[in-house]
Formats: C-alpha cells, sequence, structure tokens
C-alpha cells in the first residue's frame, strides 16, 4: 500500500491558488488510477466469473503489466486519461448496485480496451477480446474507437507495431482522437480532444459530438491564442496547467445559453467545455477548470467539508449550493480573480476595462463567500485552515484600486445576483406569510420585528440575463445606452436605468409588476433602481425581495397593491436583519 504525504507547503501553495511543484498530487491521482483498474477487475472476477473468463482479465492485466515495464511514462499518461477515471468510478458504482451481466460485460471489456490502448502506446504486441457496445462501437480509451460494429459481442483486438486491429470485423472504421499542441517562447501544452469515448464527461453534463475538420481547426486556433496568452503574462500558471491537464471534451452547445466548461473528481486531467469564443475565453476557461482539478486532487488526500444537508448562496451559480460545491467555486474564482488581477493592467482599450470589471466582481463575491464557508461549520479542521489560506492570498487584492466605472458596476451586477438568487429560490415559511398578508388586509402595521422564515426551494440551473448587464456592459465600454436602444429584449425600465434615471427606472418596473404576476426581473430591477436612489425602503427590498413579491402576489386577489405602498409598509416594521444563507 502506497501512502502519499502532501507537504506543508505544497498545502500553502495550493490554497492560496499557487501549484503542487513536487508532483505528489500527480503521483497520488496515479496511484488511484491503478487501484481503481485492480478493483474493478477483482470486483467483476468475484461477481462475474464466467465474464472475466470469457475477457481473459488475467492475461489482459500480465500484457498491461508488460507495456508499463516497456514504456512507464506513456502508459501513466494513459492511466490518467480523464475517461479512464470516469470508467472507472462509474463502473464500481454499478458493479456494487447491481450491474445487468450485459454491463458487467461492458465494463469487461473496456478494462482490456485500456489494455490494448496501453499496448498500443508502449509498441509492444499483444492480442485481448474487447466488446461491441451497445451502439456499435469499441473504445480504446486515449486512442480512438472503432465504430460500425453492429450488436454486442466480444471481438479479438490484435496489437502490434503501433497498429490496432479488430479480428472477426467484417468492416470497421477507426477513429482516431486528435491532439493539440501549441508552443510560446519555448514552452509547449499538448491535449488530446476527446470527442469520442463513451466517459470523456460525466454522464449528467450535455455530451458533444465528433468535432468538424473546421471545428477542430478553430479549437487548436484558440488554443494557440490562449497558450499565447498565458505563457506571456501568466508564465508560473501557464507550466502548472501544461503539467496538470491532458485532455479537453467538447460539451453541446446550447442555442441562446452562455459558455460552460466543467471538470469532475472522478476524471481529474480533463475539462468539458462548449466551443471556446476566441483564445481569451479559452484562457479563462483553463484557468477556471485547472483550479477544480487541483482541488480535486487535494480532496483524493484530504476531507476539508464534512457531510451536510445544508444550502448556501454562491455569486457565479443560479441555483442553491451544498458547501462541497461552493467551497470549489470559491477556490475556482480565487484563482480567477488572481488571473483578472494581472489581465487588468496587462491587457489595453475593452479587453483591460472587462479585466477590472471582472476582477472587481469575483473578488468581492469570493470574499463574501469564504466568510460563510467560515461561519458555516461545515469545515473539517484542515479545511478551516485552507480557506483561511485563502482568504490570506484575497487580502490584498481587496485593497486594490479599481477605476470608479468598472467599481460601480461590479456592484451592482453582484447586487443584481443576489437579490435575482433570493427572488427565485427562496420561499418564505406559509404561515408567516399568512400572518403578514392578514395583517396588510386588516390595515394593521406590519407585525413588529417579524422576520419572516425563508427557505430554499431546489431551483432550476438555468442562466438568466437581463437587458441591464447588456447595458451595464456597453456602458463600461464607452457606449451610450442609446446607441442599443433597439436590441432586442430591451426595455424602457433598462433603458432608463442604464441612463442613470432611476425614478423613470423605478416607476417602470412598478408598472411591470403591477401588470403580471411574479415578475422576477421587474421585481429586482425596482430594488435595484431604489438603492440608485437611496430610498428608505431599498434595504428591504434588497434583503427581501422574496418576501414582498409574495406578499404582493397572494394580495393580488383583493386587489392589486401598489408595489413602492407595500415595500414601504414592509419596511416599516421588519427592523431586523436578513436570513443569511451563505
Amino acid at each position: 500500500m502506497e501512502y502519499f504525504r502532501v507537504p506543508a507547503v505544497v498545502f500553502a501553495s495550493l490554497a492560496a491558488g499557487g501549484a503542487d511543484e513536487t508532483g505528489v498530487l500527480r503521483e497520488g491521482q496515479l496511484s488511484k488510477r491503478r487501484l481503481l483498474l485492480h478493483t474493478v477487475r477483482r470486483s467483476i472476477e468475484t461477481s462475474s466469473p464466467t465474464v472475466a473468463e470469457d475477457a481473459r482479465l488475467a492475461a489482459g492485466w500480465a500484457l498491461l503489466a508488460d507495456a508499463l515495464k516497456a514504456a512507464p511514462h506513456e502508459v501513466d499518461r494513459l492511466l490518467l486519461h480523464p475517461a479512464v477515471g470516469d470508467w472507472g468510478m462509474h463502473a464500481l458504482r454499478r458493479l456494487h448496485g447491481g450491474a445487468s451481466p450485459a454491463e458487467v460485460a461492458d465494463d469487461a471489456g473496456y478494462l482490456n480496451g485500456i489494455v490494448a490502448a496501453a499496448v498500443l502506446r508502449a509498441g509492444t504486441t499483444g492480442e485481448i477480446p474487447v466488446r461491441v457496445r451497445a451502439d456499435g462501437s469499441v473504445p480504446l480509451p486515449g486512442a480512438g474507437l472503432f465504430e460500425g460494429l453492429g450488436q454486442r459481442r466480444w471481438l479479438t483486438v490484435h496489437v502490434e507495431n503501433g497498429v490496432a486491429r479488430l479480428r472477426d470485423a467484417d468492416e470497421t472504421t477507426w477513429r482516431p482522437l486528435r491532439d493539440l499542441q501549441s508552443v510560446a517562447e519555448g514552452h509547449r501544452i499538448g491535449v488530446t480532444i476527446d470527442d469520442l469515448d463513451p466517459h470523456r464527461i460525466p454522464e449528467e453534463l450535455p455530451i458533444g459530438g465528433r468535432l468538424s475538420d473546421a471545428a477542430a481547426t478553430h479549437w487548436q486556433a484558440c488554443l494557440d491564442d490562449a497558450w499565447s496568452l498565458l505563457v506571456r503574462r501568466h508564465p508560473d500558471r501557464a507550466l502548472s496547467i501544461a503539467r496538470d491537464i491532458t485532455c479537453l471534451a467538447p460539451l453541446l452547445v446550447t442555442p441562446g445559453e452562455p459558455s460552460v466548461s466543467a471538470s469532475s473528481g472522478d476524471s481529474v486531467g480533463g475539462i468539458a467545455l462548449t466551443e471556446p469564443l476566441d483564445g481569451q475565453h479559452m484562457a479563462e476557461a483553463l484557468v477556471h477548470e485547472h483550479a477544480h482539478n487541483k482541488l480535486w486532487s487535494l480532496l483524493s488526500h484530504f476531507r476539508l467539508v464534512e457531510p451536510s444537508d445544508a444550502v448556501f448562496y454562491a455569486p457565479w451559480r443560479t441555483d442553491p449550493r451544498p458547501a462541497p460545491g461552493l467551497l470549489q467555486g470559491a477556490y475556482a474564482h480565487l484563482n480567477l480573480v488572481a488571473y483578472w488581477e494581472i489581465e487588468r493592467w496587462q491587457a489595453s482599450g475593452d479587453a483591460a476595462r472587462l479585466a477590472h470589471f471582472e476582477f472587481a466582481r469575483w473578488r468581492d463575491a469570493v470574499d463574501v463567500v469564504l466568510g460563510s464557508l467560515l461561519e458555516s461549520g461545515a469545515l473539517t479542521e484542515l479545511g478551516v485552515e485552507f480557506v483561511r489560506g485563502m482568504r490570506r492570498a484575497l487580502e490584498p487584492l481587496l485593497r486594490a484600486p479599481v477605476p470608479a466605472l468598472a467599481l460601480e458596476l461590479a456592484e451592482d451586477a453582484q447586487r443584481e445576483n443576489c437579490i435575482g438568487w433570493r427572488l427565485r429560490n427562496l420561499h418564505t415559511d406559509p404561515d408567516d406569510l399568512r400572518a403578514v398578508a392578514s395583517a396588510w388586509r386588516e390595515h394593521r402595521p406590519y407585525p413588529a420585528g417579524t422576520v419572516p422564515r425563508a427557505r430554499p426551494v431546489p431551483g432550476s440551473r438555468a442562466s438568466w440575463t437581463s437587458g441591464r448587464r447588456r447595458l451595464a456592459r456597453e456602458r463600461l465600454l464607452g457606449n451610450p445606452a442609446a446607441t442599443v436602444e433597439h436590441a432586442d429584449g430591451l426595455r424602457p425600465a433598462d433603458l432608463a436605468y442604464a441612463d442613470g434615471k432611476h425614478a423613470d427606472a423605478a416607476e417602470l418596473y412598478a408598472q411591470a409588476v403591477v401588470r403580471s404576476a411574479a415578475p422576477v426581473d421587474a421585481w429586482t430591477g425596482l430594488a435595484l433602481a431604489h438603492h440608485q436612489l437611496g430610498t428608505p425602503v431599498a434595504a428591504t427590498l434588497i434583503a427581501h425581495p422574496e418576501l414582498i413579491r409574495e406578499l404582493h402576489d397572494t394580495l393580488r386577489s383583493d386587489g392589486v397593491p401598489d408595489p413602492h405602498r407595500l415595500a414601504e409598509w414592509v419596511s416599516d416594521g421588519l427592523t431586523a436583519p436578513p436570513v443569511h444563507l451563505g
């Protein structure tokens, strides 16, 4: 049994957003993958000896050992291929959860596909049974797949001189994975585009299909630009990314949705992402997901968060997050804040203005979340130490000056996101809501000192946007609201808000609230406009928007109340601080 110790200096470096220069996390992942393959093999041999015999698992294990002896570096790279980890954990869960005979055979076949890929990489010779999957394919992880093979059955793959061939297959097509490589100032990054393997990304993500040649060329161009940017401006981070990230897996692009990237603790070393817009977007995705990969690797050694059902507000998400997810998001955004801190002084023009905005927006968001984590009681002792290390790294950045306009818009964006999150994810306790509604109907004052309980409900992860955000971007870039007045989705209230006519905006948002029930964006705009006006009701509209909206909806059956008057009534009696969920 191998034991890995993470030196204190590495732990501290990682907490601050730095890298593991010792390679201990990589060695830990490699040991985990070897143990994973061994455990899957033994589980199949124990639970399904007939399948193990059909697959010749023992012979395959000997071939893997020979390949590892002949080319240890190449085989290690294969074992660290993200799909190997995702498949291994998926197989273990399935084998211990009552897998069907066909599923066990599929897992044995995939394990042998790993063996064949290892022989291929090592340049050794051997043959082994592989399994045709339900879709008619035989994947060789990290290399490619054979397809067009019809129904599930066993075939034999023969590997010799770096070439894999299927025996007993009349017609088949071999599709190799494509490698992207970039060099900048003598530094190289190489990643595989895995758009074929069934385990290339976690199954809950929208998996993308095979890239066209034109799309692959675009990904290469984006990587070239991203790598050049990272090497020139973020050299230490660039070298760490090149060491740790070996694979990119395309996600399905959803029309109208923003770009998405993701990673998983089961598939450390990989990043799943939608097609990048350009090199800047790819660089940002690499920084973001590399941070997740670092933390996933560390979590293989330590528990930083205790199990809990509590959920929290995360400024970068539209849904409530459990403590482990909150820590992941905070860590990724701490790394992004450090990235934007350099970008905002290295870039110029519009890119610099946007970088100032992103820096200010996310540094304050991370600060809020670190406070939530430290107050949550969900962290282990090591977790507290890690989060305190994150906070120490953030503190000097919180004091860094930011141009006034970028800071103003960043604070407004955070305020809008928090209000919108509460409106979409929190519901007032029904008994409390009935009590408050009765007081209004009976023309009594708001029940003094009563702070209705707000509870999170499972919400949608669907993204939301608003005309205000689009106009704020135009304002940041020096374009007046009038230049985009006729753009789709912009309303008079949003234009008034962007023009600084906050009294007009408040009235227009109030009219939208009266016209239809539960217009979340209009309630958000109303709260923001009152904040800009500095009215007495602004704090209540920001702290308890879900209460005022739900109360307004409840009272509509008696005649639609004036939103301003209702907010004033609540504000007069609601003096206690809001309930914080993170």
